[in-house]
């Protein structure tokens, strides 16, 4: 069970590296600091754990967890996985705001030599 557990992942984190590229491309034409707090939103969306199930020792991805938990109408489901979904899209969205501000800030210390 382990080595298909682990298998589910690493196809999860490889889909999820090609959707982050295919998004980069669309928002390149985005100003810098947009692009960056909406890839590491993203980024964290995508990378977010949620229990499997309620007292589970077992990890899924927040948002397989929270679309499965609306499907099979799961009580309290989205409040379970939707708190990990929603802590790792504010986590990246900070995350992308502090990159924005350090690659601007690198930007203009390099304008002036």
């Amino acid at each position: 069970m382990i080595d298909s557990y682990l298998f589910a992942w690493g196809a999860w984190l490889v889909g999820g590296a090609i959707c982050l590229i295919v998004w980069a491309r669309i928002l390149n034409s985005l100003p810098e600091w947009i692009f960056y707090i909406v890839w590491w939103a993203t980024l964290g969306i995508i990378l977010a754990p949620a229990a499997e199930s309620a007292g589970s020792e077992l990890w899924a991805p927040a948002v397989l967890a929270t679309a499965f938990d609306l499907l099979n109408g799961v009580e309290g489901g989205f409040m379970r996985a939707g708190q990990s979904l929603l802590g790792g899209a504010i986590i990246g969205a900070i995350l992308g705001v502090v990159m924005s501000i350090l690659r601007t800030r690198k930007r203009l210390n390099n304008v002036g030599n």
